[in-house]
């Protein structure tokens, strides 16, 4: 899946670059085939801001939890005193939230500067996996005995498995994305020391996408190889609350265990700022395009500051759910377009073949979560309707707002009549903190009934206004 996408990736992506069309990845691709007012582009950009929010989001759960779980108990066992354990913890809270703010309000001024540090922890990180899946393996003796056993419905599990998985490798379409930062020629580590050769834009970055997911494919499966080969005891990794700590604590020692989660950590932070960032990227994409208010450009980290705080109420599993669906989805409509931005459009040759096939992995990947979760695969779908009928409810004006507001207050307040008994008054937030409400149901429903009126005080009162000024 990973590498048909980034063949078609190169493909528009040299097309796009060669006929000076504005197309910087992604779903631009789609506004560059078929416009800015197409449904496919605004599916295909709202869909990956939906799942950008809920990788940050699950990002966000992962790391307080691993700082004040995790973490504190892996120090404590490794010998030091609660006030450096503590200290530690604020550490790494206060790094994280600086590295956000440098991330998201410096990005220019320090672009150089964030880039080396990202390879600095990616270095670290892969090197920690790496070193670490070889211990494993030689403890383990690289025991592959029974490794073809296999038990229940394998077909099922393994179609099941590819697309939830695929969440481990999503990213690195991301490449493309940042070619206006690109530069025109540029070395390639080892192939161009063998070759004496600087490579352009068109060869250097699709290159780049090849190599990130065989690298990313070697290392997956040289660590599920070495776990395979201790031939641990299944029910006690499926029941442990991070395995890979669990396999270090109990065939390594506490210092893999730190290392482990050092990795994991790194992780954390490698992957919610670039998945904030790029989710505000494609939220101001949607407003610049005129599809949602310009207003919304200059605000859009804020807007998806609020939906990362407001999905981490959800658990773990169903983030990593809606993110895989609406990558998928938005993946499909993308790959798709490969029909369109392509040379000899007028025929039929491989790239219009390989788009084809590989739209049909990717939804029939997509269509396979429902089984895993239906309520993801149902809240995806409804998320996309109602974003679009917010759109076209906005193209009428601000009549077309207020009817909507109208509708969706009704439609609330119903709902809290029906439902007031079940609602509860807490509500986890960060994943982490319990919210307990001191309001009811009675002044969920008296707020929505006020808000109610004010939107037809204001509605009667422009009508008014309007009157006066064109008699």
């Amino acid at each position: 899946m990973s590498f048909l996408l980034a063949y078609l990736y190169s493909k528009m992506g040299q097309y796009s670059y060669k006929n000076n069309i504005e197309a910087f990845g992604g779903p631009s691709f789609i506004r560059s085939a078929y416009g800015r007012r197409s449904v496919r582009y605004f599916i295909s950009r709202f869909s990956m801001w939906i799942a950008n929010t809920a990788l940050a989001a699950f990002s966000v759960i992962y790391f307080l939890d691993f700082d004040l779980t995790v973490i504190p108990s892996l120090l404590k066992s490794a010998g030091l005193n609660v006030t450096l354990v503590n200290a530690v913890i604020i550490f790494i809270i206060i790094a994280m939230i600086v590295w956000f703010i440098i991330n998201a309000f410096f990005e220019k001024k320090f672009m150089r500067t964030i880039g080396h540090i990202q390879i600095i922890f990616l270095v670290i990180m892969i090197s920690i996996i790496f070193f670490d899946a070889l211990d494993l393996g030689f403890r383990g003796s690289w025991n592959m005995s029974g490794i073809f056993d296999f038990h229940g419905n394998v077909l099922s599990d393994t179609i099941m498995n590819t697309g939830y998985l695929f969440i481990l490798f999503f990213g690195y379409q991301e490449i493309q994305v940042m070619e206006r930062d690109s530069r025109e020629e540029s070395s390639i580590p080892v192939i161009s020391a063998i070759v004496h050769h600087r490579f352009p834009k068109p060869k250097y970055i699709p290159a780049s996408m090849y190599s990130v997911i065989a690298a990313a494919g070697i290392f997956q499966i040289l660590y599920a190889l070495a776990i395979f080969s201790l031939h641990a005891s299944e029910p006690a990794i499926n029941s442990a609350v991070i395995p890979a700590i669990y396999v270090a604590s109990v065939f390594q020692n506490s210092t893999w265990a730190i290392l482990i989660a050092l990795s994991f950590l790194l992780a954390t932070l490698t992957t919610f700022v670039p998945a904030f960032m790029a989710a505000s990227r494609h939220l101001r994409s949607l407003a610049e395009d005129n599809i949602f208010p310009q207003s919304f450009a200059g605000f859009s980290w804020v807007f998806t500051l609020i939906a990362i705080i407001i999905m981490t109420t959800a658990g773990g599993a169903f983030l990593v759910n809606i993110t895989d669906f609406m990558v998928l989805i938005s993946l499909s409509l993308i790959a798709l377009t490969g029909t369109r931005l392509r040379e000899n459009s007028g025929k039929r040759d491989r790239v219009f073949y390989i788009s084809i096939i590989t739209f049909g992995i990717f939804v029939f990947a997509a269509a396979n979560i429902y089984l895993l979760d239906k309520t993801v695969v149902i809240l995806g779908i409804m998320a996309i309707i109602i974003s679009y009928l917010i759109y076209d409810i906005m193209k009428i004006g601000l009549q077309g707002i207020e009817l909507f507001s109208l509708f969706l207050g009704l439609l609330s307040v119903m709902i809290s009549f029906v439902f007031g008994t079940s609602i509860g008054k807490s509500l986890l937030i960060l994943g982490y903190f319990n919210l307990v409400s001191p309001y009811n149901i009675h002044f969920i429903q008296l707020s929505i009934s006020v808000m109610l009126i004010l939107i037809l005080m204001n509605a009667v009162q422009r009508i008014r206004i309007r009157k006066v000024l064109y008699s």
